[in-house]
């Protein structure tokens, strides 16, 4: 037979481990909640679609880039194959440099951000989006290269090339650790609001007759370093999946497989 007293101790011990046991569940609740509501960086599905020569044969837009017959410069015409291709111009000639993509990679900065959100919990955290390795493969002479790539629109879409490529930009890199910084988006913890910045050059998006083909070059001559060919959308942590990046590098040797015109071709 329990006493009174003891009844009593054993109901106080049996509240206590019920209320224990709710705080616990609240704090993993919550701890969840503001984990999903942290931004989650993604990247944009199809990107080649936008900005490249679809690989499809009997693609209506494959099938008026080849008869098109389009001239990057006098002498050199742009391929019917290939998605970006860069006109350099190296030892004096002009030549087609092809632009390969390469997959960005989201670096959501786990550690940092901990330490930062335990110090100041309302403090903006950060993400970036990177490229691997500190330097493209492709380095171009020319600081002012015109960037050629096909539309997926037809030219009567809209009379802004700009307006139809849903932020289609050239963005200057910035190594960091080793790898090539595209972009950074900020948030914070609480509000979940998040802000992407990046290096973005003045440029211009022209289209080129009928041809399905459009350029972009610099308005001003690019400095020596990284930069990239890269499809901006209007989300925040959003970012095209697939980047064109090469380099401003006069002192750098021919490209290989860099496509000559006919005069070239003839010395």
């Amino acid at each position: 037979m329990l006493t009174n007293a003891r009844f009593i101790r054993c109901l106080r011990l049996a509240l206590a481990m019920c209320l224990c046991l709710a705080v616990c569940v609240c704090s993993e609740t919550s701890v969840a909640q503001e984990q999903d509501s942290r931004p989650v960086l993604r990247r944009q599905g199809a990107p080649m679609q936008s900005y490249g020569v679809p690989d499809a044969a009997v693609d209506h837009y494959a099938r008026k880039v080849e008869s098109s017959r389009t001239e990057a410069a006098p002498g050199l015409v742009l391929p019917s194959a290939g998605h970006v291709w860069a006109l350099d111009r190296f030892a004096g000639q002009p030549q087609l440099v092809q632009l390969k993509y390469t997959l960005v990679q989201a670096n959501n900065h786990m550690t940092a951000n901990t330490v930062k959100a335990s110090i100041a919990p309302f403090a903006k955290q950060k993400a970036t989006w990177e490229l691997p390795g500190a330097a493209a493969l492709v380095r171009l002479h020319d600081a002012t290269p015109a960037i050629f790539f096909v539309s997926a629109y037809s030219s009567d879409d809209a009379a802004d090339p700009a307006a139809t490529l849903d932020g289609l930009a050239l963005v200057r890199l910035h190594v960091h650790d080793g790898n090539r910084v595209v972009s950074t988006t900020a948030f914070t913890q609480f509000t979940s609001k998040a802000k992407r910045s990046e290096d973005q050059v003045e440029a211009v998006i022209e289209k080129v007759g009928d041809s399905g083909w459009c350029k972009i070059f610099p308005k001003e001559p690019l400095p020596h370093g990284e930069y990239a060919l890269v499809r901006l959308p209007k989300q925040a942590t959003m970012l095209g999946a697939s980047i064109f990046d090469f380099a401003i590098d006069p002192e750098a040797p021919q490209n290989a497989n860099a496509l000559l015109g006919d005069s070239a071709k003839k010395d």
